[in-house]
């Protein structure tokens, strides 16, 4: 009698395990780095005019159009990689979770940039890119699209 109780007992347990793994599992699979195709074709990826802040790094307003609306979707942020004047965007997509608000994703942050013309770049992930526009970088606190 006590081995069929043991039995019982453990095979509860590794119910109750599986059963958090899971949740775990579905838990991680809420967030993840957006192909271009997520985004509307034309304008999917709209760039402001950068900004200087005091400490001379600089800020770019970017905003995002998706094609899907009301997906229970958002763009939760940014991840950049700035490789010579080509500046590498991916937007990281986030599941809506009930009782939490969407973010207020405004821009990113680009550190100090040297004067010069840099090409915004969309970046897949398999490793194409899609060209997004330029924006030039001046050292007197202003910066102009093209």
């Amino acid at each position: 009698m006590k081995k069929i109780r043991s039995l019982r007992t453990s095979h509860k347990v590794g119910i109750i395990i599986s059963i958090l793994l899971l949740l775990v599992g579905v838990g991680c699979a809420t967030s993840y780095y957006a192909d271009y195709d997520f985004l509307k074709k034309a304008d999917g990826v709209i760039v402001g005019k950068p900004i200087k802040n005091t400490e001379g790094e600089w800020f770019l307003p970017l905003d995002f159009e998706t094609r899907v609306m009301h997906s229970a979707q958002y763009i939760d942020g940014v991840k950049v990689d700035i490789r010579n004047n080509n500046i590498l965007l991916k937007a990281l997509v986030v599941h809506v979770k009930r009782g939490r608000e969407p973010s207020m994703f405004k821009g990113i942050n680009l550190g100090k940039l040297s004067n010069g013309v840099y090409n915004i770049k969309y970046l897949n992930n398999d490793g194409s890119f899609v060209p997004v526009c330029q924006i030039e970088i001046k050292e007197e606190n202003k910066a102009e699209e093209k």
